[in-house]
């Protein structure tokens, strides 16, 4: 991306209830809760981000199906891009902060 100047790839955009979606798949050992996945709502909305900027189509929907041992049935996370794309500029720059630091600081 050259907005966010990362890169990645994402498990799938397809439909999701209608409506086009960055598609996540994860497994866990245990049931997580909202609180426990921002970091990939942050990811999810870059991948968004990037799609929008390769090919003009915007999604604004991120989910996650997870499945999580012992449990027949996935868990579904379903968030909008635009609450999570600051949240991962933010993210980024902080990132880019440390680095320029540390190689002032000569580490």
């Amino acid at each position: 991306s050259d907005l966010l100047r990362v890169a990645g790839r994402t498990d799938l955009i397809a439909e999701f209830d209608d409506e086009i979606a960055v598609i996540d798949f994860k497994t866990s050992e245990r049931v997580k809760e909202h609180g426990d996945i921002h970091s990939y709502f942050m990811q999810k909305a870059g991948y968004a981000a990037m799609f929008e900027e390769r090919t003009g189509i915007a999604v604004k929907r991120l989910v996650t199906l997870m499945a999580v041992n012992g449990l027949s049935e996935p868990l579904i996370f379903i968030e909008e891009r635009d609450r999570w794309i600051e949240k991962l500029i933010e993210k980024i720059h902080a990132y880019e902060e440390s680095r320029n630091k540390s190689n002032r600081s000569g580490h």
